[in-house]
């Protein structure tokens, strides 16, 4: 769900809750903000940015956030800047669950396409909600890594994962493998097993259905 007015007059607020809720609150004014609601229950301005034509926000190569309430931080990174644009919900949503497991090294390597269509790579990275990360490594990195490998941290990708599944992503996309020391076949937390193959080193957030509060 995406509403874009096509004069450039509407941009909006997001709040965003522990419980899971994301309160959109259209605005007239330049710049979308948005307010994570943090672990001692106070609401934080952790970002503003500009929506493009399309309604589209392109995430930054790199972004920080750091709260009042440190275990309520959280950073992302973007790698790919052509396949870097979000939607404002989608946005809000993925700081709230960053901001929940206080998550300082996800890298995104796919989302949308500036006009909100889906990069050759992918059928589902449309919208601007749907997008690929790499897993998170014990190292905290946020390089590249396939699910074998020794560095992958399985604890805090379960955690996250959980998160991810509050906030909206209803459909996450992996592999089954054995985690290192362990016997398989295991399932991260909230997954589905790609039969294809193809997300050993990522893993896909998709089926977008965030509890939304919509003010006009």
């Amino acid at each position: 769900m995406i509403f874009v007015d096509p004069n450039g007059k509407y941009l909006d607020d997001f709040t965003v809750r522990r419980n899971g809720t994301i309160e959109w609150t259209v605005t007239r004014d330049d710049h979308d903000r948005f307010y994570v609601e943090n672990k001692k229950g106070a609401l934080e301005l952790a970002g503003v940015f500009c929506k493009n034509a399309d309604g589209l926000i392109q995430l930054p190569s790199q972004f920080t956030f750091f709260s009042d309430d440190p275990r309520s931080s959280f950073g992302f990174s973007s790698k790919d800047a052509q396949e870097s644009f979000v939607s404002g919900v989608g946005l809000a949503a993925l700081m709230g669950a960053l901001s929940e497991t206080n998550t300082w090294d996800m890298t995104i390597t796919s989302a949308s396409l500036e006009d909100g269509s889906s990069p050759i790579t992918s059928r589902t990275h449309f919208g601007g909600v749907n997008f690929d990360m790499r897993y998170l490594k014990t190292n905290y990195s946020g390089d590249r890594g396939e699910l074998q490998d020794v560095g992958i941290d399985v604890l805090r990708q379960n955690t996250l994962n959980e998160a991810m599944h509050k906030f909206g992503w209803k459909q996450l996309m992996s592999e089954v493998f054995a985690p290192d020391g362990l016997y398989g076949p295991y399932f991260l937390s909230r997954t589905t097993h790609d039969v294809k193959g193809k997300h050993c080193n990522h893993q896909h957030q998709g089926n977008f259905q965030p509890h939304l509060i919509v003010n006009w």
